[in-house]
């Protein structure tokens, strides 16, 4: 599985999943006529991977 990292400018988060269902999700927003909102900042091997690009990115670059 491929997992990924996405941040919302709007919300100000981090959402993580896998990098299917996050494609998916953006998939269905286009078709909806929907903006995604979220960028993919990294591509990650694990959960665990995708979490730490996370915390490290907040603590250099804050929220």
């Amino acid at each position: 599985m491929i997992w990924a990292c996405e941040y919302s400018l709007k919300q100000k988060s981090f959402h993580i999943d896998t990098l299917d269902r996050i494609l998916e999700a953006n998939r269905q927003a286009v078709v909806q006529g929907e903006e995604p909102g979220y960028v993919i900042l990294c591509i990650a091997a694990d959960c665990e991977a995708a979490h730490a690009f996370a915390r490290e990115w907040e603590a250099e670059h804050g929220r």
